[in-house]
């Protein structure tokens, strides 16, 4: 029986019939549907498998694409349990973060960092913040943590007049320092301590803070010579950046 079929050659396909019982009305030449197929010039085939992108740890309820410069793939998702993973990451099995259960993310891959925000598929969680993933040239780690950061404690900070010549105006002034993490962000100012100058010295900070292990520099911020009309308030007073220690290592700040 086989061997009597006559097989029948489709010289100019025209598309998809979709009518009333269109499977016993549908013409040579059309088809009921092509779900699943690829078309070639002359050709009909059905499609290629899917190609596997990754081996995922849990079953993702989302996930996003981690865009970096080295153009090496990765993914970073989320599973139903609110915890999140990074398939780049040494141990992808390993959450590199977690959330409430039934929590999703956006992300936003800039400068081989990811940042992320936390949500419930509608609004931001409250409580919660904008943060960054990114691999740490400081530590050589891959690193979670709050894009920001809270402003440092003045601690045990003193300021005195140094032995040296200077040019700090004789009079009423207020010292501050920030932070500066890895990435980019600068805290808001500390609290100010308040100094006296004599005029034609320089000042002597000691005990600066030098802040966290993701602190890479610290910020000092001295106000011009406040005068009479001036209430007390740092805020109020005029303000510049005035040095940068860069903490190249820990423990250790150099001009």
């Amino acid at each position: 029986m086989f061997n009597e079929h006559d097989p029948l050659t489709i010289g100019n396909f025209k598309g998809l019939y979709s009518r009333p019982d269109s499977e016993d009305t549908t013409p040579i030449d059309h088809a009921i549907d092509c779900e699943n197929y690829d078309f070639g010039d002359t050709s009909i085939i059905t499609r290629p498998d899917f190609e596997l992108l990754a081996t995922l740890a849990q079953p993702p309820v989302y996930i996003e694409e981690f865009i970096r410069s080295t153009g090496s793939q990765s993914w970073i998702y989320i599973d139903s349990s609110g915890r999140m993973f990074h398939t780049g990451n040494a141990a992808p099995g390993v959450p590199i973060h977690s959330f409430a259960a039934g929590t999703s993310f956006s992300m936003l891959s800039i400068a081989d960092r990811a940042y992320i925000t936390p949500h419930n598929y509608v609004l931001g969680l409250s409580a919660e913040f904008l943060y960054v993933y990114y691999f740490s040239s400081v530590t050589a780690t891959w690193i979670f943590a709050q894009a920001a950061g809270l402003k440092p404690g003045i601690g045990a900070m003193t300021a005195v007049t140094s032995a040296s010549a200077g040019v700090v105006s004789a009079g009423k002034h207020t010292i501050r320092i920030a932070y500066e993490y890895e990435t980019g962000f600068i805290t808001k100012f500390s609290d100010a301590i308040t100094y006296d100058a004599p005029g034609g010295k320089a000042i002597d900070l000691n005990n600066i803070p030098g802040g966290a292990a993701r602190v890479v520099a610290v910020h000092i911020i001295v106000s011009p010579f406040l005068g009479t009309a001036w209430d007390g308030n740092p805020d109020n007073a005029e303000q510049f950046f005035l040095l940068v220690f860069q903490l190249l290592h820990r423990g250790q700040l150099l001009v």
